[in-house]
């Protein structure tokens, strides 16, 4: 077992959980010792695997699923996916069989996550590989990549129950194609598969309720139009603000593509998922440091997309 750091047990239950919430560690005990504990082995393992460049967000929808690339602060990818389309005639046995037919999502599934590898691990632009604008110019991949998935809620009523049962069903293809040894062992560098609690990315930009979606919606609408992005025409090397906020570059054509999507709310929901991520890493990576975890630096506690976004609200 894993020692605790001494800084660590000094901590009373409301500080420890506090920065539980600030490393994105989730789901925790009642007693002191075992929350301690709990952070401990995630800054250990944070320890081992340090800052993953690459992070992959997927909003999981069978007719709206979509997914952001994140590379270190450039978006490089974000896109919204139809598996499959909706039947054109509800009547038709046919056309509904393709709806359900699970042999149908499964080919569409693997498809998105060979597309999702390829342009992820591109050292080349991806000009003509979809139908939607991808970042070109992408640099060579460093370190692994950060799969991160939602997990979907397992209820529904009335209507909302086939919609439930389909997104499910696409979440463990999902999983399914994402471990699947053969791509594991194809890899360089194994990849880090996250799936996150329903609820933690509204929670970490204190935005939900019953109007979630709307929400996400507006405040990434808000984060495009704020000084913390910057329009590019290709992804570049990294620059931060005069200030030392947080900066991202997106190429124009993901932005200009976000203003003219319909379903702007998968959209907003990948990308804010990812910047959740992201900050929980860099917090992580500190915590660990200062804990003794990690090799020390002198190096302040890192500005987060959390702060950006409490200031857009």
């Amino acid at each position: 077992m894993t020692s605790i750091p001494t800084s660590l047990t000094r901590l009373t239950v409301p500080a420890l959980k506090h920065l539980c919430k600030s490393a994105g560690v989730v789901g925790l005990p009642t007693r002191k010792a075992e929350i301690a504990a709990k952070l401990t082995a995630h800054l250990h393992a944070t320890a081992q695997r340090g800052t993953v460049p690459r992070i992959i967000s997927i909003d999981v929808g069978f007719r709206n699923l979509a997914w952001a690339y994140l590379h270190g602060s450039e978006l490089r990818a974000w896109q919204r996916v139809t598996l499959v389309p909706a039947a054109d005639d509800a009547a038709d046995e046919a056309a509904t069989e393709r709806v359900y037919d699970p042999r149908v999502f499964a080919v569409s599934v693997h498809e998105l996550v060979a597309k999702i590898d390829a342009e992820s691990n591109s050292t080349g632009g991806t000009a003509g590989a979809t139908t939607r604008p991808v970042a070109a110019g992408a640099a060579a991949t460093d370190g692994p990549a950060q799969y991160v998935i939602e997990r979907q809620r397992m209820v529904g009523v009335g209507k909302a129950s086939f919609s439930v049962f389909m997104v499910n069903m696409v979440e463990g293809m999902l999983w399914s194609s994402l471990t699947q040894p053969a791509r594991l062992a194809a890899g360089t560098t194994w990849p880090v598969l996250t799936s996150l609690p329903p609820g933690a990315v509204s929670k970490w930009f204190e935005h939900g309720g019953n109007k979630k979606k709307r929400t996400a919606t507006n405040l990434t609408k808000a984060l495009l139009a704020s000084r913390f992005i910057e329009e590019v025409d290709s992804p570049s090397a990294l620059t931060a603000n005069a200030d030392g906020a947080r900066s991202l570059k997106i190429p124009s054509a993901l932005v200009r593509q976000f203003h003219l999507e319909k379903k702007k709310d998968d959209l907003a929901d990948a990308l804010l998922q990812a910047l959740a991520v992201a900050d929980w890493t860099a917090n992580s990576v500190h915590l660990a440091r200062l804990h003794g975890i990690m090799a020390a630096d002198a190096a302040a506690a890192p500005s987060t997309w959390q702060q950006a976004m409490a200031e857009l609200g």
